[in-house]
């Protein structure tokens, strides 16, 4: 496992709060639909949320692939428990 840093750890506690804020409410609903709302990817925008894949030197967060997937993992491991 990677450890990450403490400006990752922070990014993680962000998207987990957000994720179980905006979107665990309606994950079923929203896996049945396959529709993800607009109004949520408006938010994840505000928070820099999107484009975490992205390269840094491209305006991307700073986490390699493994850093990445842990980060993905830790910051909404609740999306997951209704599968």
């Amino acid at each position: 496992m990677y450890e990450l840093t403490r400006e990752q750890e922070i990014l993680v506690k962000m998207v987990r709060e957000f994720s179980e804020k905006e979107i665990a409410p309606n994950a079923q609903e929203l896996d049945i639909t396959g529709e993800f709302p607009a109004d949520i990817t408006k938010k994840m925008a505000e928070l820099d949320l999107l484009g975490l894949n992205v390269p840094v030197e491209y305006g991307g967060a700073p986490m390699n692939e493994g850093q990445q997937g842990t980060g993905h993992h830790r910051g909404s491991p609740n999306l997951l428990q209704h599968r």
